[in-house]
């Protein structure tokens, strides 16, 4: 059976021809710093849940050097390098300070939904007096809820709907920069527009031709700073 994510629904409302290169066809991404970076924070704040006297700092740091080869790979000089390791490292401590030892925590929690043809990846699922928070964590510069983040939240409370038969009393984003915390409202309308997404992707992903994929043109092809993966595919000649 085929799932979709979250990030799978947002990429196809973002541009359905980038669906078609990453979901399709499997083309591989290019590796950037943030890519890179983002996923040794996601690793570190795992192994720090499951050793809560460890510092983070000390796992972060780490898990940076055994990426070292992969780091190098990225053609950045020695400054640089050291200037995105600090910032990620103080987004590290940022995330820390936030951290409750006596709260049931899990992080990277995967959850499936055969209803829906669902699946998410969830970073954190935490309890503390009977309360369930649910929060993903974000490393970019900008820091406000976007409808994005609203699906993606929403699809991540459907899925704990259906695998726990129950809401979370919370749902949000931690923007890791900053270490602020934003929430959206858990009720019937973030549920039916994650139900409206799901069902959506099964009606409209069926053919395998690129036509049936069309290029949404916008910001995310190219911005001050970085480009789509896809981006010379996309509007070389031939495409």
């Amino acid at each position: 059976m085929k799932y979709n994510s979250a990030s799978a629904i947002n990429t196809y409302n973002t541009c359905p021809r980038k669906y078609y290169y990453k979901y399709k066809l499997k083309l591989p991404e290019a590796k950037n710093i943030h890519q890179l970076a983002g996923s040794i924070i996601h690793e570190a704040i795992k192994i720090k849940s499951l050793n809560p006297q460890k510092p983070i700092s000390e796992i972060f740091y780490k898990i940076w050097n055994e990426h070292s080869k992969d780091l190098k790979e990225l053609g950045l000089s020695k400054d640089e390098l050291l200037s995105y390791y600090n910032q990620f490292k103080q987004m590290a401590l940022n995330w820390e300070k936030d951290f409750d030892p006596k709260a049931k925590l899990e992080c990277e929690k995967e959850l499936y939904s055969e209803r829906y043809q669902l699946f998410g990846i969830i970073d954190e699922i935490s309890e503390k007096n009977g309360k369930i928070i649910i929060l993903d964590n974000k490393t970019s510069q900008f820091e406000k809820l976007l409808p994005e983040h609203k699906l993606q939240l929403g699809i991540y409370v459907l899925l704990f709907q259906e695998n726990f038969g129950r809401l979370p009393d919370y749902a949000g984003i931690r923007f890791l920069r900053s270490g602020k915390k934003e929430y959206v409202s858990v009720n019937e309308s973030l549920l039916n527009k994650a139900r409206y997404y799901a069902n959506l992707m099964r009606i409209r992903i069926l053919p395998d031709d690129i036509e049936s994929y069309p290029k949404k043109i916008s910001f995310a092809c190219k911005w001050n700073g970085g480009k789509c993966s896809y981006y010379e595919k996309c509007f070389s000649p031939n495409n």
